[in-house]
């Protein structure tokens, strides 16, 4: 598969080289000259960006890989797979574990909506798995929310691994036979209408 191919699945680019103390609105300054971006997240001396359109992907490499940013010539390139292993979520779907039993579906979702347009939903006892639709949204879900109390309970985050031949967003958590619509943040008012808010604490 080229290039092109796989930016129509995902448009998403590495930045490496940076600086470090890079702001991250800086970065969205230089990288939305060549489109629309929907996700930034900056770890330590890299990035990862992501664009609403496969061709302003593909222009930011062309354009920007090399690029003199304060000083330095970043590296601008396609994400790949062993990019996303420097980081300890690299998939959009994560396992949520010690769940209290008390707590409801849409309790869930209003705890975990802040951080990205959650896609799906399964849930069942005291775990669930939860898919984000970017690598971002689970990543920040992971760090607020692992070891937070939730309900009472500390609840375990984690990301979901597939199985082996498993394709990502089904097997064992679709087995579960629960969907829920798309929340995006715009509409969250009506999933923060609980009457019984949910809040959590680290």
């Amino acid at each position: 598969m080229c290039i092109r191919d796989r930016f129509q699945i995902h448009p998403r680019i590495y930045i490496g080289r940076l600086n470090n103390g890079m702001k991250k609105q800086d970065l969205l300054t230089l990288f939305s000259r060549c489109g629309e971006v929907v996700d930034c997240l900056i770890k330590d001396d890299f990035a990862f960006l992501e664009y609403a359109e496969p061709k302003a992907a593909q222009l930011a490499v062309q354009e920007l890989n090399g690029y003199n940013l304060n000083g330095t010539r970043i590296v601008v390139e396609e994400a790949r797979p062993k990019d996303d292993a420097k980081l300890p979520i690299s998939g959009t779907r994560l396992y949520i574990g010690k769940i209290p039993t008390m707590m409801k579906k849409h309790d869930l979702i209003q705890a975990f909506a802040p951080f990205g347009d959650v896609v799906e939903l399964n849930m069942k006892d005291d775990f669930a798995f939860l898919e984000y639709s970017n690598v971002a949204s689970a990543y920040k879900a992971y760090q607020e929310m692992n070891g937070a109390k939730l309900g009472g309970s500390r609840i375990v985050v984690q990301e979901a691994k597939p199985k082996a031949g498993e394709r990502r967003g089904h097997g064992q958590a679709g087995e579960l036979g629960i969907k829920i619509p798309r929340y995006r943040r715009s509409p969250r008012r009506s999933i923060s209408r609980s009457r019984s808010p949910v809040s959590y604490t680290h």
